[in-house]
C-alpha cells in the first residue's frame, strides 16, 4: 500500500460509522448519508417557551441515533468530524450572541465518560464563532438517572433542582446574550431546567442550540 492510500483511508474509513458497512466515502455510507433529515435551523418545542429561539441541525433518527451514541459514548474521531460538519451547517443562521453555555454534566459522570458531550460541542462552536464558551455559568450538583426510558412527569422530578450557578467564581451572565447547547433535545426537561437558572441570574436572553431534535 502506497503512502497516498495509506493517508486516504485515514482520512476516509473504510466502513460507515452508522452502518458499519464498507465504503468510500467520509465517515458514512450514501445509503446512511441520505437517511439523515436537516433541520432548516430554527425549531419549536411544545416544552419550552417561545422568550428562548431553538435551533437544531438534524432530526433524531435513522442514522443520527448511532452517530450521536458514538458522539456521547465512544469519543470517535469520525463522529467529532460529522458533529463539526453539523455545526458549520448552523452557525450562519444563528442570532447574534454573546457567549456559549454547555448543558453541564454532574462531577461523577464526567469521570466515569471522561468528556462532556455538550463541552465538546461548545468547543467545536466556540472556534467557528470565536465566542467565548463559559464553562462556570451553570453546574449539576447532584448525580441523577439516565433520562432515557423516563417518562415527562419523571423525567421533570429526576432533574428539579438539579443545576444551579457554581458557588465559587461563577461566570458572569447578567445582561448577556447566551447560546444553551446540549447534544438531543427530547422532552426538553434539561434545557428547561438550565435555562430557569440562567434567567434568574439575569441574563439578557437565552438561546438553546441542540445538534439533534427529536421529531
Amino acid at each position: 500500500m502506497n503512502k497516498r492510500s495509506t493517508i486516504s483511508n485515514i482520512i476516509y474509513p473504510t466502513r460507515c460509522l452508522s452502518c458499519s458497512e464498507s465504503t468510500s466515502q467520509a465517515f458514512l455510507c450514501k445509503t446512511c448519508e441520505s437517511g439523515i433529515h436537516y433541520i432548516s435551523g430554527e425549531v419549536v418545542s411544545p416544552n419550552l417557551d417561545n422568550k428562548s429561539k431553538q435551533y437544531s441541525v438534524v432530526a433524531y433518527e435513522g442514522p443520527v441515533l448511532n452517530i450521536i451514541h458514538h458522539f456521547k459514548y465512544e469519543k470517535s474521531r469520525s463522529a467529532d468530524s460529522i458533529v463539526d460538519q453539523w455545526v458549520r451547517r448552523i452557525v450562519d443562521r444563528l442570532d447574534p450572541f454573546d457567549a456559549i453555555v454547555p448543558v453541564p454534566e454532574h462531577w461523577f459522570r464526567y469521570l466515569r465518560r471522561g468528556y462532556n458531550p455538550a463541552a465538546e460541542i461548545g468547543r467545536i462552536l466556540s472556534k467557528r464563532t470565536r465566542k467565548p464558551v463559559l464553562w462556570k455559568a451553570l453546574s449539576k450538583r447532584r448525580h441523577t438517572r439516565r433520562q432515557v426510558g423516563l417518562s415527562f412527569e419523571d423525567r421533570q422530578a429526576n432533574l428539579k433542582g438539579a443545576f444551579q450557578r457554581p458557588r465559587f467564581f461563577a461566570d458572569e451572565v447578567e445582561g448577556r446574550h447566551l447560546l444553551l447547547v446540549d447534544d438531543v433535545l427530547t422532552s426538553g426537561t434539561t434545557v428547561n431546567e438550565c435555562l430557569t437558572v440562567l434567567r434568574r441570574s439575569k441574563a439578557r436572553q437565552v438561546d438553546v442550540l441542540t445538534l439533534a431534535k427529536t421529531v
